[in-house]
Order: structure tokens, then sequence, then C-alpha cells
């Protein structure tokens, strides 16, 4: 998760839990624009998960990615339902792509929602 808040020598992000400190708004936009997809993964909670995007929401982010490869599927459906329910109206579904990608040398297919913030 990205976090970025204006101090009185620059602006200090937090990535992961590691802090960057930077004065030049550049390299936060780059990492904020990274921060806006989220991989879904059997190793964390559903709940952590939508939270996780929820916080970006009210961070100020107003568009996300959220996606899924192989297994993890279904479960990223699971997330978006869970999210869809907990704020209703307040996001909305802006477009689904599947397809496939390679990864370690093979190919993995994958589900991609985007969504955006509408509150």
């Amino acid at each position: 998760m990205i976090l970025a808040r204006v101090t009185d020598t620059g602006i200090e992000c937090t990535i992961n839990r590691f802090i960057f400190q930077s004065r030049f708004m550049n390299v936060v936009k780059v990492l904020m624009e990274r921060g806006n997809q989220f991989v879904v993964s059997r190793n964390k909670p559903i709940e952590e998960q939508v939270l996780d995007i929820i916080s970006s929401f009210n961070q100020g982010i107003k568009d996300v990615e959220l996606k899924g490869y192989g297994r993890e599927i279904d479960r990223t459906v699971d997330v978006y339902n869970v999210l869809k329910e907990k704020l209703g109206d307040g996001v909305v579904l802006v477009d689904v792509s599947i397809g496939s990608e390679f990864k370690d040398k093979r190919r993995v297919s994958y589900l991609l929602f985007r969504l955006r913030k509408s509150f």
C-alpha cells in the first residue's frame, strides 16, 4: 500500500511499511500510479483486501485495478462482490478484461476489473 503526505521538507511516502522522502512531485506521481493495481492472493483474507481498496479510495485514488491470476480468479470475483456489497453505488465497474500473461515461462490466465470511485 502506498501512503503519501506533504511535510515541511517535501513529500513523505510509505510503501509497504518502508518510508521514503522526496522533494519531487513526479516521483510521488509515479508511485501513486503504480499503487492503483491490487493483485488478489490467497495469503490475505478477502476482508483485508477489500479494506486496502477502500483505504486507497479514501486516500484520493479514483481508479483501481483488481487483478487475479490463475486459481485466484474466483477469489477476485469474491473481493469485487464484497466491495460492491460494502460500498454499493460508491464503486462503479468500468471494465472487465480477461487474458493471459507469461509468468515463470508459463502462460497464466488473469481476470482484471477496473473500478472507479463514485462517492
